[in-house]
């Protein structure tokens, strides 16, 4: 058979596809990209695999990688000399591509799925031996952010500069002049450190950590938020009172179950690969899929099949931002013409429909209203940071058990039910169209730029096909202005037909792929804990108003809020709400997860506060990192400990199963894990006076994962390996029943009274409602942001274009949004250095934009060019593609800042103390502060850190709210500033 007919025939496998695949590349690597050879020669040229000798001298070793791509794969490594100081890594597969007896039949199965590496986990061998490591430790001898400046100390040097920074902060807590320690410092996201994040616990998916150390030393400020999926979480806590991916995401092994598939502002071929398989599944078993999304991505390419029986396309390209408009177009059209579950939501939803005689509607007919719910008496701690205790009333306006049995009423005005009917009126007489759904969906057309057909289809599709699966993708509009109400409107979209328990439904967030992971470790632990002694809880404060935070003591939170969080969340008084001010004198590891400076908003801001002096201090008087790399964040460091590499050390770490990554070779140079760090540092610490008992009991690191593997629990009809055979096998993963899955929602609908103050999927929310005046008789109290779900119209975002107030500070008319998605070869910010994978696919045309855009500027593909906003301006190379939208330039996340020579005149809400002109536009003063243009294509660089939205509240587990895609921006090929 030939070349030709075996690649047609009727099912290509996942195996046979990836040998053909590799029968070709290695064609061109004989015959040249020409090739003078054709298919028919294969057999006399490629020489046959039986006929290599394999290096007998290495030695197979099971691992994986931990980035926080999604997947955390597992890898077989091939290492010389293992076991010994000379140990070096040759080469890796994927361990999913292993043959197994059966091989065929189980490589297409998804009962034990096989997970894939993509090209960020082939690309650990060049990470892990890349030339730029950081290798010794390093202090600054220059100016913060000056690379030159560093210089090459011993450890013991380094860590008793360290110890002398910290012993001096901590001096004002420990003489009583503070009531914290005025550090940042944690959560440590190190391997070894468990990094409670959210309430969640996550091992180390990226480099930065902070140290374990400072739980030791007294209440220190903890920056928390999100950029993935904070407003997905926040939708969440509003709405069903659960986080995302523990409540509600359905399997992935239900998409086959499905009647239709919606991946909204989703893009898993690219950011969580190995789901891409079940899709391919339920693509093959005939389940329609379609894509919503600003830009044409891989999953709209490759998987999405369209729905013709609606006469749906397979990608439907929306205005960033726009999302949630389309949402509440199609929650309208079904409402309006009877497509909803009404025995559905009277009997698990809150704030559909009001609880008391809310009067007639537009058409003179009466609102519907259902029995008020009755307050539990209390509120279960899902909303408490620590996750650990039951709140009281100080802690959350509704936990209070005097309330119990009270009617919880909705307000009057705010059911959804009387929301949509308003809208229908309002955006009547605003676009002078007599029947009121045409004028919703014209609306929903004219802002998204999706044809009004295709919106009254989508509808008909949503409430008609069945089960249909709403995902809704960490990426697209959740990351936007309006990001939470985008996830809200998906959540209440889904409850209203129903789907939220289907079998083949969802409850409108991201999927979950856990079920084949059949371990769980106590509290999530994976290592165990090293520290003894008191513990002290953290003050949680925004990390998107870090630099705000930093300059006037407070984050987003108006004083009262931010006192009374500090004082009965935190357990900290801070005196008054006139007083409440937090002070930051040093950041030990990054101030936000890991390379902050491009993970949170407004980079050039973050630079400007590290940067600036206060006589001959700096504004922040210590910065220490534990890093791999000189990432943008590093370079500001006063110290930088250089930590090993996740392949110098031993760990578990989770995904479709539980992996064991065993230590390969010896930590490379003179680098250490972050945990011997911390010891070392202890010790210094400790002879300094502040005594910390922190150490491993003379164990090994894998004898302390062997400690935590025997706490590991399994279920009762799965025997738990051995720990020498985890060692060997490199996961822990169980078999399963894919058509005995059952929609999570279905089980915890039994748990939701006790998740949300009504036990119910919410419409409206009362804590949201409540957060600032808890009065449930009078219904009475300032909220901060829209407490139910609706389209929110974003603080920048294509309304502000069609109504003509696109106008920024700077005088500048900006007619273009810029959006942001994941990249193949990043996983966020990790491997951006990494050139091999780097320069396949982004680099050096960083940007994309549509033609027309292109046209209009007189910009060619391969240009250099200037896009820049308010808040900064980048310089990079562009790419032409119509996968674009026209009026939208994409810039792929994750890039890492540079400091370019060109300056930038920027302006803030805020004098970072350094501004060099004032202005005031609509009572509102800027300052404009000068910064530099960025050559690395940052996407922060042109995000803003204002409050929008969200509730910045340490309550929902984490104070932030992220908003990368939809704002304004222009696009030259000159400099902004010399137009």
């Amino acid at each position: 058979m030939s070349l030709k007919d075996k690649l047609t025939e009727k099912q290509i496998t996942r195996r046979s596809f990836m040998k053909w695949a590799g029968a070709l590349s290695t064609t061109a690597a004989l015959f040249g990209c020409g090739g003078s050879g054709g298919p028919d020669e294969y057999g006399s040229v490629v020489t046959n695999q039986d006929s290599f000798e394999f290096d007998n001298e290495l030695t197979a070793v099971m691992g994986t990688h931990p980035h926080n791509c999604g997947g955390r794969c597992p890898f077989k490594f091939y290492v010389k000399d293992f076991g010994t100081p000379k140990a070096k890594i040759v080469k890796l597969t994927s361990a999913g591509d292993i043959p197994r007896e059966d091989s065929l039949d189980k490589d297409e199965s998804i009962e034990f799925v096989q997970t894939r590496a993509c090209v960020r986990g082939y690309a650990q061998i060049k990470r892990t031996y890349s030339p730029d490591r950081l290798k010794y430790p390093l202090v600054q001898t220059k100016e913060r952010g000056d690379v030159t400046g560093f210089k090459r100390v011993t450890w013991d040097e380094a860590l008793e500069r360290v110890a002398d920074m910290i012993s001096e902060v901590h001096s004002r807590y420990a003489t009583g002049e503070l009531p914290y320690v005025p550090m940042v410092a944690g959560p440590p996201n190190g391997l070894h450190n468990t990094m409670m994040f959210a309430g969640m616990p996550f091992m180390g998916f990226a480099e930065g950590a902070g140290s374990a150390l400072s739980q030791y030393l007294g209440p220190t400020i903890l920056p928390t938020g999100a950029p993935s999926f904070e407003n997905m979480l926040f939708a969440s806590v509003g709405s069903v009172g659960l986080l995302p991916g523990l409540a509600g995401g359905n399997s992935v092994y239900n998409y086959k179950h499905s009647d239709f598939i919606i991946q909204w502002g989703a893009d898993p071929a690219v950011k969580e690969p190995n789901k891409t398989f079940f899709l391919t599944k339920a693509k093959e078993a005939g389940v329609p899929i379609v894509t919503i999304d600003a830009q044409y991505t891989d999953t709209a390419s490759i998987l999405s099949t369209g729905f013709p029986e609606y006469d749906l396309p397979q990608f439907i390209q929306v205005r960033p931002q726009t999302d949630s408009a389309i949402a509440v177009a199609m929650a309208y059209i079904i409402y309006k013409n009877g497509w909803h579950n009404d025995d559905f939501i009277k009997t698990n939803c809150f704030g559909f429909y009001p609880t008391q005689d809310a009067g007639n509607d537009s058409a003179g007919n009466p609102f519907p209203f259902v029995e008020a719910p009755k307050h539990p008496g209390y509120v279960m701690h899902k909303l408490d940071f620590s996750f650990t205790k039951q709140l009281n009333n100080n802690q959350h306006p509704l936990a209070d058990a005097n309330l119990y049995n009270q009617e919880i009423h909705v307000p009057t005005g705010m059911s959804f039910v009387e929301y949509l009917d308003k809208l229908g009126v309002d955006k009547a007489v605003e676009l002078g169209i007599p029947d009121n759904q045409d004028a919703v969906v014209t609306w929903a057309s004219q802002l998204s730029g999706v044809e009004k057909t295709t919106i009254i289809n989508l509808a008909d599709a949503f409430a008609h096909a069945g089960d249909v699966f709403l995902e809704n993708g960490n990426n697209g509009g959740q990351k936007t202005n309006n990001g939470m109400h985008n996830v809200w409107m998906m959540i209440c979209l889904a409850a209203m037909c129903g789907h939220t328990i289907k079998k083949g439904g969802n409850l409108g967030v991201n999927s979950s792929d856990g079920e084949s992971n059949p371990v769980t470790f106590p509290g999530g632990i994976m290592y165990p804990q090293l520290g003894k002694g008191t513990t002290y809880p953290f003050i949680a404060v925004d990390a998107n108003k870090f630099v705000d935070l930093v300059i006037t003591g407070r984050d987003g939170r108006n004083k009262e809020q931010f006192y009374k969080d500090v004082k009965y969340v935190s357990e900290v008084d801070l005196g008054s709400p006139e007083t409440a001010k937090l002070e930051v004198d040093m950041v030990l590891g990054s101030y936000h997860i890991t390379n902050s400076f491009n993970t949170c908003p407004n980079t050039n801001k973050a630079v400007n506060i590290f940067t600036q002096k206060e006589g001959s201090h700096y504004k922040i008087k210590h910065y220490v990192m534990y890093e791999q790399f000189m990432t943008p964040t590093a370079a500001y460091a006063d110290v930088i400990l250089p930590a090993c590499s996740h392949h110098e050390k031993p760990f578990f770490t989770s995904g479709e199963a539980t992996y064991f990554q065993n230590k390969l070779v010896e930590p490379m140079y003179d680098t250490r894990s972050d945990v011997d760090i911390d010891i070392e540092l202890a010790k210094k610490l400790s002879a300094k006076g502040i005594p910390i008992s922190y150490g491993k009991d003379g164990k090994t690191d894998e004898e302390l994962c062997k400690e935590a593997w025997e706490t590991a629990e399994v279920p009762a009809d799965i025997e738990k390996p051995t720990f020498e055979k985890v060692k060997i096998t490199g996961k822990i993963q169980k078999e399963i029943d894919t058509d005995n899955i059952p929609n999570p929602m279905e089980v915890l609908m039994n748990y939701l009274p006790y998740t949300t103050e009504t036990g119910k999927i919410q419409f409206f929310s009362p804590f949201y409602y409540y957060r600032d005046k808890c009065d449930l008789s009078t219904q009475e109290g300032a909220y901060r942001i829209e407490p139910r779900a609706m389209y929110v119209e974003p603080y920048q975002g294509y309304d502000k274009i069609m109504k003509k107030e696109n106008t920024g500070v700077k005088g500048i008319e900006y007619t273009m949004q810029f959006t942001t998605k994941h990249a193949r070869n990043r996983a966020h910010t990790v491997y951006d250095n990494v050139s091999v994978i780097r320069d396949k696919f982004d680099y050096p045309k960083r940007a994309i934009m549509n033609p027309s855009d292109a046209y209009k500027r007189g910009i060619k593909d391969g240009d250099e060019v200037y896009i820049f906003n308010d808040w900064g301006c980048i310089k990079v190379g562009v790419g032409i593609s119509p996968t674009i939208n026209e009026g939208v330039v994409s810039l792929p996340h994750g890039v890492w800042y540079r400091k370019g020579s060109e300056t930038y005149e920027a302006w803030y809400d805020i004098d970072l103390g350094n501004s060099v002109e004032t202005k005031t536009v609509e009572t509102v003063d800027y300052y404009k502060h000068i910064v530099h243009v960025d050559i690395g294509g940052c996407e922060n660089t042109l995000t803003h850190d204002k409050d929008f939205g969200s509730p910045k509240d340490p309550l929902c587990g984490q104070v932030g709210d992220n908003h990368f895609n939809g704002n304004l921006c222009e696009v030259s090929k000159v400099h902004p500033d010399r137009r």
